[in-house]
């Protein structure tokens, strides 16, 4: 999948970041925003309608900068902006796996549909066929004629 190649070539589910580090970043992300990465486009279009997207993107920088003073501003930003990216990139490839399945199981209840009718068919048919077999039998016996025991 195209979303997964883009993923991983933009530093993977991390973002290039040590695994502690990004850590720590989404504790701070949802500590600002309340969620991970859930609906992050409506949570941050909502929430940045309340506060201002700017501003909470400052809110999370700067309690980074406390937490991680190894971190430089630029990567910091970086990093936020590559994790909005990344987010939507995850919603994005989760409403295609769901599109998917839900086209999965439309074709597989057609076929079980198919299948159903097909099956009613050949009921149908083998009942046909063995009514017909029963008048057959029935009609020969009216014709046969009686066997004496001279």
């Amino acid at each position: 999948m195209e979303i997964d190649a883009a993923i991983q070539k933009d530093g993977g589910p991390m973002g290039g970041w040590l695994e502690h580090d990004h850590n720590t970043f989404q504790r701070i992300w949802i500590s600002v925003f309340g969620t991970a990465n859930e609906n992050i486009t409506t949570l941050v279009d909502t929430t940045a309608t309340h506060y201002g997207e700017v501003q909470l993107q400052e809110m999370v920088a700067h309690r980074l900068a406390i937490v991680l003073p190894e971190m430089d501003e630029l990567e910091i930003r970086k990093h936020i902006e590559w994790y909005l990216v990344h987010c939507r990139r995850c919603e994005k490839r989760k409403n295609r796996v769901q599109a998917w399945r839900r086209t999965r199981d439309m074709n597989v209840l057609e076929e079980e549909k198919k299948f159903r009718e097909k099956e009613a068919e050949r009921t149908e048919r083998d009942k046909a066929k063995e009514k017909e077999k029963a008048y057959k039998i029935q009609e020969s016996r009216k014709y046969l004629p009686y066997l004496s025991t001279e």
